[in-house]
């Protein structure tokens, strides 16, 4: 006889999508920031107005990582339950 799908299986799957769909969040979040920032400062010296760009673009692209990473420590904690 065979055992109907456990919920578990279920829930260790949806762990492991949010897993995946956070690191690549963080991922993205750096490469972007980094990519900004790149521009920012190569597109002429540094100024006290391209100084305050470039923290707006750490700050939002912070905020953005910290959610990116709350989503893959949750998704870490439903792959891993037991």
């Amino acid at each position: 006889m065979t055992e109907p799908a456990s919920g578990g299986e279920v829930q260790r799957f949806i762990g492991l999508v949010l897993a995946v769909i956070g690191a690549l969040w963080l991922a993205c979040s750096g490469l972007c920031a980094a990519g900004m920032i790149f521009s920012i400062i190569s597109d002429g010296g540094l100024h006290q107005e391209l100084l305050v760009w470039t923290m707006f673009v750490v700050i939002i692209s912070g905020i953005s990582g910290a959610m990116g990473f709350g989503v893959f420590v949750v998704g870490r904690g439903l792959w891993r339950h037991k």
